[in-house]
């Protein structure tokens, strides 16, 4: 009896007997759709094992006033709220993955010593309220031990290690998590989460599936190279030469643009010091925002649209008062 890492880029359900006896989860109501189960998420399952074990998983509206409180016990002197919009994400991730604050605290940095103290504080009102953050909710679940269940994962192709160790804490023998891999460089994380778990005893499956199905095709879409463009030198007024890439559609050039920004922020280019310029953001901000996510990637879009553009505008399309008017939209 074993536990099953099926690793192939195209991942296939169709083989697999639904009649067996799996806990099937999903992240989304979309794939739990399209191979024709309820759903029902790691999350789902994470959050029924902590409130079980006696805690609370704070609302967002709940987390929210308390992370202003831990802030305005720390920072002294700066607004609570803007400081805490320019940590949330970052703290997030701090919260998701499990780093310790005392880290955090004792960096060099006076910055992330004050995201250290921020961090330790919040977790001490939370503990005090029997309490946890949302996006601790894997790592809880994985340290109370849970029972467990023959599971099939499928849907999480982007391996997180929250995500992995839960899987692990949770999957008894005949379980399966589908994780492609492949020597992109973009699979990193997926290699590195698989050979931690063959380390814990699962297996890999990587017989794979009929090269010239539908999701091979998809496949080949995610994994850009250079042969799907056409590749052009240009010389500009100056005299400088540089290339530039002619694409089939946007959703290819979108695509490729931000696999050779994920190659360059993993080559140690900092994503500060990286730009993308497009023509109209207001057409290209929307799918940029899905791509990047689909990725694994932050993209900071700020630009203006009409309000007469949003759903709100929608209401009154005669007021050239909200015709006249814009929007600041980020994602």
């Amino acid at each position: 009896m074993t536990r099953t890492i099926r690793t192939f880029r195209q991942p296939d359900f169709s083989s697999l007997d639904k009649k067996e006896n799996f806990l099937i989860l999903t992240p989304h109501r979309s794939t739990a759709r399209s191979i024709g189960v309820l759903p029902k998420s790691l999350e789902t399952v994470a959050k029924e094992i902590v409130t079980g074990a006696g805690y609370t998983v704070a609302s967002d509206l709940t987390a929210l006033i308390i992370r202003r409180a831990a802030v305005m016990k720390v920072v002294k002197n700066q607004n609570a709220s803007a400081y805490l919009s320019r940590i949330t994400t970052i703290l997030d991730t701090v919260l998701r993955t499990g780093v310790d604050p005392n880290i955090l605290r004792a960096s060099d940095s006076a910055n992330v010593r004050q995201l250290g103290e921020v961090a330790d504080k919040y977790l001490e009102i939370l503990k005090d309220l029997k309490m946890i953050d949302r996006a601790q909710t894997l790592l809880c679940a994985s340290a109370q031990n849970p029972q467990k269940q023959k599971i099939l994962v499928y849907g999480y192709f982007r391996g997180r290690p929250e995500e992995a160790r839960f899987i692990d804490a949770l999957a008894a023998d005949d379980s399966i998590y589908f994780l492609p891999i492949d020597k992109a460089h973009w699979f990193k994380a997926n290699r590195a989460i698989t050979e931690n778990l063959v380390a814990k005893g699962w297996t890999l499956d990587d017989a794979g599936m009929p090269q010239e199905s539908a999701g091979a095709s998809a496949t080949e879409v995610l994994l850009w190279n250079e042969q799907h463009s056409e590749e052009k030198d240009i010389r500009s007024a100056s005299g400088e030469c540089f290339k530039a890439y002619e694409f089939a559609n946007r959703e290819r050039e979108i695509r490729a643009t931000l696999a050779k920004v994920k190659k360059l922020v993993l080559g140690g280019v900092s994503q500060s010091d990286v730009a993308i310029v497009v023509r109209r953001t207001s057409e290209y901000g929307p799918e940029t925002a899905r791509i990047a996510e689909e990725y694994g990637m932050h993209v900071d879009m700020r630009f203006k649209i009409p309000v007469r553009d949003t759903g709100f505008g929608g209401l009154d399309r005669k007021s050239t008062r909200l015709n006249s008017s814009h929007a600041n939209i980020s994602y």
